[in-house]
């Protein structure tokens, strides 16, 4: 039997939020090189002047997009009020509101909520949360 002819190519699994059991994030399980992939897509090379070489520079921006896109692929129970827990925020709205999944409410809650940021990444970099999921 040969490793190569058994890996799936993505796994998912729809997990609620540390503490938040209504809000429920559907992930995506990526491998070592669909990550590599990832970062290879938003690096450029780059001429540092005060070394006179050419260097690697990663695209945070292309990165956490790409990223959010592959990894995060919908989440369902993310209300105003939850969100005041991830991020500060301004709002007249009633903490019932539910914000809508999209990659822009993605990339945004990526980058400013340090929490869910861990959070993905740390659900996805175990397998174990994939273990009772569903291949897509």
């Amino acid at each position: 039997m040969r490793i190569s002819n058994i890996i799936t190519d993505k796994v998912v699994a729809k997990i609620p939020y540390q503490g938040k059991p209504e809000f429920v994030v559907e992930l995506a399980y990526l491998s070592r090189d669909e990550l590599l992939k990832l970062r290879k897509e938003a690096t450029t090379n780059v001429y540092d002047p005060s070394t006179r070489k050419m260097e690697e520079k990663v695209d945070q921006d292309i990165f956490l997009e790409q990223y959010a896109k592959k990894v995060i692929l919908g989440w369902e129970g993310l209300t105003l009020k939850y969100l005041k827990d991830l991020l500060p925020i301004e709002s007249s709205d009633s903490d019932d509101t539910e914000i809508g999944y999209d990659t822009e409410n993605v990339v945004q809650l990526l980058k400013h909520s340090s929490a869910f940021d861990e959070w993905v990444t740390m659900v996805t970099a175990s397998l174990e949360s994939f273990r009772h999921s569903t291949k897509n």
